[in-house]
């Protein structure tokens, strides 16, 4: 699917940034400064099923304990960061992949949702957090009641959406008065987009759009949300980690310096966590409450 017209606010007007290494253009809307890929690549949902976990080091449907280790450090900085805003109620996390947030927000006492388009994933996440609902599924099958929820999380999800405007209007339906969007997303803003230009590590072919600081603002403006706050976030990976995702996702010459890093190294050494910036922003939204005319 060409996409020549912003996906996101559907303007006309965009330009040219660059070519991505699997061939696709990338553009920026002039109007909302979205930036997206042009053509969409074909993806469909085997490919979350069969190829997107195998960089996690899946094994017969089971993580390493190192990986579940890293995902749910990673996860409890940003459960922490959201109880800063809003400490109890419902949360719906949108992209639950294996649960690992899921598991960390049960354990802080919130009650969660979670939905993800793999099947493999829910069942996975359904079997590890009990207490929690897992739906598979996207926004648009499943239907979940207007203003449900107190909190909706998405860490690494906004930018596999093919039409952002449709899911912002519906993830701002779910959403309760006074609740808030806690979003983990790339930002081609970021030095070491700068820096690695087309080999940006997420530069990957089922990163379809993506959203700088300008972008999200117009998204507040445009679907009655307040802009509270926004700063970029370092992960935990560790070498192991790492080398699997770039051995399937890239860059190669990236790839091939951590592949010939792990044969040396003792696995224990390997799975050794450490904080690395990887170009990724997380934004504070919050929906208005508007007061009813008397």
């Amino acid at each position: 699917m060409d996409k020549k017209s912003c996906p996101l606010c559907n303007g006309t007007e965009t330009s040219f940034w660059r070519t991505l290494t699997y061939g696709s253009k990338l553009l920026i809307c002039s109007l909302c400064d979205l930036h997206f890929v042009s053509p969409y690549p074909s993806l469909d949902q085997e490919f979350y099923d069969q190829n997107y976990y195998r960089s996690w080091g899946m094994i017969n449907n089971v993580l390493p304990e190192h990986v579940k280790i890293l995902k749910e450090k990673n996860m409890r900085k940003h459960v922490k960061h959201v109880a800063k805003f809003i400490s109890k109620g419902d949360v719906l996390e949108v992209g639950c992949a294996m649960g690992s947030f899921l598991k960390v927000a049960l354990e802080e006492g919130f009650n969660v949702t979670g939905i993800d388009l793999s099947l493999q994933a829910c069942e996975i996440a359904k079997k590890e957090n009990p207490d929690a609902r897992g739906v598979q599924g996207t926004l648009e099958t499943v239907r979940f009641e207007p203003e449900s929820f107190d909190v909706i999380f998405m860490s690494d999800l906004i930018e596999h959406i093919p039409e952002p405007f449709l899911f912002w209007e519906e993830i701002c339906k779910l959403l309760k008065n006074n609740g808030i969007i806690c979003m983990i997303t790339p930002d081609p803003g970021h030095w070491s987009c700068m820096l690695m230009g087309s080999s940006w590590v997420h530069f990957k072919e089922e990163h379809l759009v993506f959203f700088p600081k300008n972008t999200v603002n117009w998204v507040c403006q445009n679907f009655g949300l307040n802009f509270i706050e926004f700063s970029h976030v370092v992960k935990y990976t560790d070498i192991a980690y790492f080398s699997a995702q770039t051995k399937q996702f890239g860059p190669k010459s990236l790839a091939f310096g951590l592949s010939m890093l792990s044969r040396i190294l003792p696995q224990k050494m390997e799975e050794i966590l450490f904080p690395m910036p990887l170009g990724e922003a997380r934004y504070i939204l919050r929906k208005i409450v508007y007061s009813k005319e008397i």
